[in-house]
């Protein structure tokens, strides 16, 4: 497996399970502010300082991104973050479904990169290259189904400040 794979899935999870565990307990005791803090803040930190801070003292004038993050990962991660604005802005709740849903990106999208990892492009393997599209058609269709719910969570929103309830 290339590094970038085992980046993204076993050294992810490694640094990232420490957060699940802050998130878990702060939601099971209520503090339900600190989970949503802890998740953002944690992204925000990794991306912003880490990855600037690496950028800034790589020899050669920065830390090079490697072609295949560029073309699936990176635009992946933007899809994904681009699903959760709905969610986050109508109702300020993220259902359970929404959760499932969510987990269940983040683990097809690992089996995603371990087929992409075991059957590489340029040895003539497709079954990475059908499965990226049945999730290009999957993330499609939770897009679809997001924007339909949050757009009737809004009308019901709107409808109850309209009536005064």
């Amino acid at each position: 497996m290339s590094e970038l794979v085992i980046s993204l899935t076993i050294v992810a999870i490694g640094t990232s399970l420490p957060e699940v565990a802050t998130c878990v307990m702060a939601v099971l005791r209520g503090h339900r502010d600190l989970a949503v803090g802890n998740a953002v803040g944690s992204n925000l930190f990794n991306i912003l300082l880490v990855l600037g801070s690496c950028s800034v003292v790589a020899p050669g004038g920065g830390v090079p991104v490697n072609e295949l993050a560029m073309a699936r990962d990176i635009p992946f991660m933007l899809i994904v973050a681009l699903l959760t604005l709905p969610v986050f802005y109508t109702g300020y709740i993220i259902a359970r479904w929404e959760g499932w849903m969510f987990l269940g990106l983040y683990v097809a999208y690992t089996i995603y990169l371990i087929l992409r990892a075991n059957d590489p492009p340029d040895e003539g393997g497709s079954g990475g290259e059908l499965f990226a599209l049945i999730m290009m058609g999957v993330i499609a269709v939770i897009f679809l189904i997001v924007l339909a719910q949050s757009a009737m969570q809004l009308m019901h929103q709107r409808r109850a400040e309209s009536t005064g309830k």
